[in-house]
């Protein structure tokens, strides 16, 4: 039981921090695209 509940979490945080990524990549791109 415990685990399944950390495992959610940790799902939940990988995705946070996926999507974070995301857009921060996004926005290097954009940056880098604005300088050409």
């Amino acid at each position: 039981e415990d685990e399944a509940e950390a495992e959610a979490a940790d799902e939940g945080l990988v995705r946070k921090c996926t999507e974070w990524l995301r857009g921060v990549e996004t926005a290097a791109t954009r940056d880098r695209a604005g300088r050409l």
